[in-house]
């Protein structure tokens, strides 16, 4: 990004489609960046110290993905030729967004990873009544194998390989653990035979075990446990990524995060004083907007990201489907650290266009193979398109969903999500809880002063629909 010193100018984007080149020009910042006497520079080469000009897309329509990652994997998912799904809700008219005043909104979440069989059933009946002709991903809970992996003191090994094994001894997969020292594989998406192999190696690669593994002899708990002879690292870094859809319904989401960011992440590193953290962005609209996907890299400059967010505004969109598969591809393109805590936050309100869903789920996919978690918040517009998949992506990465409700009385109507059991408490706070267990691995409850509502029977994240 073009800096001055230390402050960020607003970036120029440029038009798709052979639309003449224009500078946007936002809404004046809420914390604006200090007057220097520099002249802004319009093409440089970004200094160590200043956060670095945004890559921006121009949308080449819906047939490109933007900036996929290479190493994107293949999944079991049909081609993305899909068709085209039923009519969608119709954007609404774009109105200014009621000022938003710290800790006002209000949300819930919802693990499909501790429900897997609900998921399973919300899944089954998604694809056979909601959307039987369409051509989107599948990802089956049911048939998971849990892989934990634990340091030489049995506490939860994070950053460990864990790679399949082909026949000719070459690595088919590889997925790495988070904090909590459990990922997931699955029979169906990675190809397990009734006989698999297993790797497991240490932060470094220098210490690793191997195991061939019998299916049908793991048990009905389907979990695997593997002991490392070394030490565990506790998580020191965290890349958080922010992917937002910046249309015109997304005004007080928007206004909403440049209002609550640097609260939330100086409570994270309150907390967490061993973490360095940095942040990054990636704002996205749709083909035929003033841009399609401009993003700014990541940075430890808290405020220099804050700004950025801040000269951020509103605009576009019409129909209800937008660019989020562009946008996913653009976040993997991101230097992530190899060995930090990773988040990309996508707020969103709507789906990708149908024929651009399996190349949504795909940057989900190699996501996964960089454990890389994916925390959906949905805001209001969301249906059930956007809702299906936004839970899978959470689901696939060992994330959550997140879910804006009415109970703020701010914003548009939200949809009720379609699960059983949920609490409603600040977004704020929730949102610090789930930075919170991706850097240590355990989860943390709200207390009962922080919770506004519940919904079924919930128990730590878990719905005991027997009792409802």
């Amino acid at each position: 990004m073009a800096a001055a010193d230390d402050a960020p100018t607003v970036p120029s984007s440029t038009e798709p489609d052979a639309v003449d080149t224009e500078t946007p020009t936002p809404d004046a910042p809420s914390d604006p960046a200090p007057e220097t006497d520099s002249e802004p520079v319009t093409d440089p080469s970004p200094s160590p110290e200043a956060l670095p000009t945004p890559d921006v897309s121009p949308g080449a329509g819906d047939g490109e993905a933007g900036s996929a990652a290479e190493d994107t994997p293949t999944a079991s998912s049909p081609a993305p030729d899909a068709e085209p799904l039923a009519t969608s809700p119709v954007e609404p008219p774009i109105e200014p967004p009621q000022p938003i005043q710290p800790g006002s909104l209000t949300a819930g979440d919802y693990d499909d990873q501790l429900n897997p069989w609900l998921y399973q059933q919300y899944s089954d009946n998604h694809l056979q009544n909601v959307r039987p002709q369409a051509n989107i991903p599948r990802l089956d809970l049911s048939n998971r194998v849990a892989v934990f992996i634990k340091d030489n003191s049995n506490m939860p090994y994070a950053g460990a390989s864990v790679d399949l094994i082909g026949d000719q001894g070459n690595t088919v997969s590889r997925l790495v653990t988070p904090a909590n020292g459990t990922t997931y594989l699955y029979e169906d998406l990675d190809g397990l035979g009734s006989e698999f192999t297993l790797k497991i190696s240490d932060r470094l690669g220098d210490v690793s075990v191997m195991q061939t593994v019998q299916l049908d002899s793991i048990g009905r708990g389907r979990q695997l446990e593997f002991t490392l002879a070394t030490p565990g690292v506790a998580v020191s870094q965290l890349d958080l990524q922010l992917v937002i859809d910046t249309t015109g319904s997304m005004g007080d989401e928007l206004n909403y995060l440049q209002t609550e960011l640097s609260s939330i992440l100086d409570n994270v590193q309150n907390t967490n004083p061993q973490v360095s953290i940095r942040t990054g962005l990636v704002v996205y609209r749709d083909v035929g907007d003033q841009y399609v996907v401009r993003s700014y890299p990541f940075t430890d400059n808290l405020g220099d990201m804050q700004s950025a967010l801040n000269a951020e505004t509103f605009d576009g969109g019409g129909d209800y489907p937008e660019a989020m598969d562009q946008a996913m591809a653009e976040a993997l393109s991101f230097e992530w650290r190899e060995q930090s805590a990773k988040i990309s936050l996508l707020v969103a309100d709507a789906p990708p266009h149908s024929d651009r869903v399996n190349a949504t789920w795909q940057s989900a996919l190699t996501a996964r193979s960089k454990q890389i978690h994916i925390v959906p918040v949905a805001a209001s517009g969301v249906a059930e398109d956007a809702e299906y998949l936004m839970r899978s992506m959470a689901a696939l990465t060992n994330s959550r969903y997140l879910f804006l409700t009415d109970d703020s009385g701010l914003g548009n109507s939200h949809a009720e999500p379609q699960v059983d059991c949920y609490v409603v408490t600040r977004l704020d706070g929730l949102i610090k809880r789930v930075i919170n267990q991706v850097i240590t691995g355990e989860r943390s409850e709200p207390s009962d002063n922080e919770i506004i509502r519940e919904v079924g029977n919930y128990d730590n994240g878990e719905c005991d629909v027997n009792q409802q």
